[in-house]
């Protein structure tokens, strides 16, 4: 949330349209912010992934002529690395073109997070899917952003070396798609009839109750999550993993 404070020398009345040119402003202003902070962050990880091969690429001669097997090591983590940092920076031209984001699909989107973050905390990272999410653009997204800031508290917090990414989707029932019509270019708006989203990992863990949600970012997920009707729910325990569940239900009849 932010204002746009305007200071007057005498005290006036604004016309309307003043008020629309201050509105405009903002819609402007609020994007600018957000694609900034977003790039920033997403530099920021870009760049650590980029130096930590470096380092690996500077020190793989030296290795390789002492210990071949170790240097056969170490070369497969630099090709993890440079592949996180390929993702990430593809994610990065994404967030910065939402219009993009939109037009990606579900799978997509997650197999592109999940590369990206194996890449940075050198974890293996699989990506399971089951069946074709066709979701509202808006719930797309939601999963996309709860998934991103899940798997962003597994690479700081978790200590993870295996994260698990399932999406699951149930095809529209026969007699919805009947009452839709066929899905053609100008009619793809027959959606799944039920989506679920699972992102696991066997990492360290937490008690739900004892952890603030911001401190996590868990209060921004629930909200998103509530606001589109997506069931979230997420499980962990002290030294047993964590799992963030996410499920969606056609609500059209």
């Amino acid at each position: 949330m932010g204002t746009l404070n305007l200071y007057y020398a005498k005290p006036r009345v604004s016309s309307q349209d003043e008020v629309d040119l201050a509105v405009s402003f903002c819609d402007q202003i609020a994007p600018a912010i957000k694609n900034a902070r977003l790039a920033r962050e997403l530099h920021d990880s870009v760049a650590q992934t980029i130096f930590s091969a470096s380092l690996i690429a500077d020190v793989l001669p030296t290795i390789w002529e002492q210990n071949p097997a170790e240097a056969r090591g170490a070369l497969n983590d630099l090709r993890k690395l440079t592949h996180g940092a390929l993702a990430e920076m593809r994610t990065l031209l994404l967030e910065l073109r939402p219009s993009e984001l939109g037009d990606v699909g579900l799978a997509d989107l997650l197999k592109q997070l999940a590369e990206g973050i194996s890449g940075r905390i050198r974890a293996q990272v699989k990506v399971r899917v089951e069946g074709e999410a066709i979701l509202p653009t808006e719930v797309k997204l939601a999963f996309y952003r709860i998934a991103q800031e899940a798997l962003n508290n597994a690479a700081k917090h978790s200590g993870a070396d295996k994260v698990e990414i399932e999406l699951r989707s149930l095809p529209a029932s026969a007699s919805r798609r009947k009452r839709k019509g066929k899905r053609t270019p100008s009619n793809p708006r027959i959606f799944s009839e039920f989506v679920s989203l699972s992102i696991r990992d066997n990492g360290r863990g937490f008690d739900p109750k004892s952890v603030m949600s911001e401190n996590l970012g868990l209060g921004i997920m629930q909200e998103r999550a509530a606001n589109l009707q997506i069931t979230l729910s997420i499980h962990s325990k002290p030294r047993k993993g964590a799992e963030v569940l996410l499920q969606w239900t056609n609500p059209g009849k």
